[in-house]
């Protein structure tokens, strides 16, 4: 039993080393307790808790009849708005960092015809629960300055499947791909380079010299004034659950990949043709 699970430092190495393998001497089970904090770990495992192994559930303080219905008011009218669907609605929400808001963004069925796309990806490869994703976000800039993102792939893959996946990708989209160069990363872009099947697409690296906050200020200014369109999918609720928890969420991928594709329609406008 782990009781204010969320609060636990190291929390992967406390599960994967310790407790996890400990289940399997008598093949036990784990309950995890807590209030919120935050979309951290915490909130990772509650979203991934809905195979058939699993149960979950979720209490606000008002279900519990123990506590007085006019402490939970006065509560209410005492803490922030935040804190108090924290701490007493049991929700998971962002207390501080957070830019970008769910309303800033709007959906779209599809993109205008005629844009030019760009896809960046943001490289993590490893499938290690609790690991960064790679992503790839499929982004284009309309006439009236609207940015489009139409797709997110994403996913915790080793190199030789997020190269197939990357390969794969680029073939379908028939656009400008972008690849974040750091570490390791800059041999995972010399072998996209090399590879025979994406000859005919255009391939850049991407070299960050800002931070994650700062390469993001340019579609979060968009953003603000209501022109960044998503294109509806399957992909959209964790893409919302990440840019409205950044920069403080556990994974920020999704938006880096994003910043990524803004960098390239950069370089497009400035004459350095990408496609």
């Amino acid at each position: 039993m782990v009781d204010e699970a969320a609060f636990i430092d190291k929390w992967d190495e406390v599960w994967e080393q310790a407790l996890r393998p400990a289940l399997s001497d008598r093949q036990g089970g784990a309950l995890f307790i807590s209030t919120p904090k935050g979309f951290n770990h915490f909130s990772e495992l509650w979203q991934n808790a809905t195979g058939p192994e699993w149960a979950r559930w979720q209490f606000p303080t008002w279900d519990n009849p123990h506590i007085a219905k006019s402490e939970i008011e006065a509560a209410r009218g005492m803490l922030p708005q935040l804190v108090f669907r924290q701490e007493y609605g049991a929700e998971f929400v962002q207390l501080a960092g957070a830019m970008f808001r769910r309303e800033y963004f709007h959906f779209v069925d599809a993109a205008p015809t005629g844009l030019q796309w760009v896809r960046s990806w943001d490289l993590a490869v490893s499938v290690k629960s609790g690991s960064d994703y790679t992503c790839g976000a499929k982004c284009a800039l309309s006439s009236d300055g609207t940015l489009y993102i139409a797709d997110m792939v994403r996913g915790r893959w080793e190199w030789p499947e997020a190269r197939r996946i990357i390969i794969d990708t680029a073939l379908s989209d028939r656009c400008a791909i972008g690849v974040e160069r750091v570490a390791f990363q800059l041999a995972a872009v010399q072998e996209l380079m090399r590879e025979p099947a994406l000859a005919a697409t255009t391939l850049r690296e991407i070299v960050p010299d800002k931070d994650k906050i700062a390469r993001c200020l340019p579609w979060l200014a968009r953003a603000e004034q209501g022109k960044v369109a998503l294109a509806r999918g399957a992909w959209n609720a964790a893409f919302l659950d990440e840019a409205c928890s950044f920069p403080e969420v556990a994974h920020d991928d999704q938006v880096d990949a994003v910043s990524g594709a803004v960098t390239m329609m950069a370089w497009k406008l400035d004459g350095q043709l990408m496609y």
